[in-house]
């Protein structure tokens, strides 16, 4: 197993980890979004099921920050990933699976929000993952938002075409971070998320997903194929920088 290690603090608020195995061609790279100050505006379920989510910043409406009567348009720093996957034998069902997409200031404040789709998916075969404590990877071609929306208006979709998105074992970096919030609740029973916008070269943990029994803590959190069949919603404890 390669041994991860911490790397630099960068300005937007998030760590490198940089993960080594001896020679030059396995080494990848571990991501890990660090929030500045108190936490990261996360995103809540509509079901507010397990309160693991940071602190949200207040949600405003898309055009808040837009470029009316003279003022500037805020520039984003980061972007954020929630939502549901539904997964049938270990495939992810793209017309019932929904992403959540938000735009993060520098003050974790959300300028824009909206909601995407699951174009097509593709489950990888294990001999393909990037590290063999993933339980689930998949890539998957994210349909663009509605044209009317504030990204089709004012910003840039963040949402790389392809990306990828694992399921594997809570990171400690996501234990830590909700263990020093008292007002967060136990990840104990879910997994972490995981994700790549470069093909697989850099990997970031940025969540926790689980069955509606794992955020009820009713299952515990699964460690080998085949997954539930089910939703699993996702919800992030760290941002990804822009």
């Amino acid at each position: 197993m390669r041994s991860i290690t911490m790397a630099d603090r960068r300005k937007q608020g998030y760590n490198q980890l940089r993960s080594g195995s001896g020679s030059e061609a396995d080494m990848r790279l571990w991501a890990v979004m660090w929030v500045i100050g108190a936490g990261c505006a996360a995103s809540k379920s509509d079901e507010d099921r397990s309160g693991v989510g940071m602190s949200a910043a207040e949600e405003g409406s898309a055009g808040d920050d837009l470029d009316e009567g003279g003022f500037d348009v805020e520039d984003p720093v980061a972007w954020e990933l929630a939502g549901q996957v539904v997964l049938d034998t270990d495939v992810i069902v793209e017309d019932e699976s929904v992403l959540r997409i938000r735009l993060l200031t520098d003050e974790r404040e959300v300028l824009c929000e909206s909601t995407a789709v699951i174009e097509t998916a593709t489950a990888m075969d294990a001999s393909q993952y990037p590290e063999d404590t993933l339980v689930g990877w998949w890539r998957f071609f994210v349909e663009g938002p509605k044209p009317d929306g504030c990204f089709a208006e004012e910003y840039d979709f963040p949402v790389p075409v392809p990306m990828l998105l694992g399921i594997g074992p809570m990171h400690p970096e996501i234990i830590a971070a909700v263990g020093a919030d008292p007002d967060l609740g136990s990840v104990d029973s879910l997994n972490g998320v995981y994700a790549s916008m470069d093909g697989g070269e850099t990997i970031w943990v940025f969540g926790v997903i689980g069955t509606d029994a794992a955020y009820d803590g009713t299952a515990g959190p699964e460690d080998s194929a085949p997954l539930s069949d089910g939703v699993w919603s996702i919800e992030p404890v760290y941002s990804f920088p822009l």
